[in-house]
């Protein structure tokens, strides 16, 4: 990449960008909440980690970035990137689509789609280590409309006494 790419990019990807061309990746929806969200009473916070979702039928592990925000001194888990729509990888066309499962989310429901690399913004009370994460299945979400949050999946557990060969 050479370095007037990398300055278009962060240019594009500052709130003034985000305004004036619409388009953006995960760092300029975090900068625009880290703008506004003050203006408004807001504090706002950048996270960066892990992220998997599921791309052509393959399970992919990515770097990402999101926000926390803090009301009250309550904290939640925004990643307003992902709940504003997406790209399909086959046709590279974005498409608006609001998912309102990815702002404000349950820390419980939302680790097993992001890891934080400060792991106090897992917002857990256990937490999980990176090779859990890894290790945990993968649910679109709107699986989570189902469940109030992760923990009622513990109905759902199945133990295995095959050994395999």
């Amino acid at each position: 990449m050479t370095s007037l790419t990398k300055e278009l990019i962060k240019l594009i990807n500052t709130p003034e960008g985000v305004y004036k061309n619409g388009k953006c990746v995960c760092e300029g929806y975090i900068r625009l909440y880290e703008y506004i969200g003050p203006k408004i009473g807001l504090k706002i916070y950048y996270l960066s980690g892990a992220s998997k979702k599921e791309e052509n039928l393959q399970l992919s592990f990515g770097r990402h970035a999101w926000n926390a925000l803090e009301v009250k001194g309550n904290k939640y888990l925004i990643d307003a990137t992902w709940g504003s729509g997406s790209i399909k990888e086959n046709e590279n066309k974005y498409t608006k689509e609001l998912k309102e499962f990815y702002f404000c989310t349950n820390p419980e429901d939302f680790i097993f789609t992001h890891f934080p690399n400060e792991s106090k913004w897992q917002l857990l009370e256990s937490l999980i280590k990176n090779e859990e994460f890894e290790k945990t299945a993968l649910f679109h979400y709107t699986f989570f409309n189902y469940f109030k949050k992760a923990s009622e999946l513990n109905y759902f557990k199945i133990s295995f006494d095959y050994q395999f060969s």
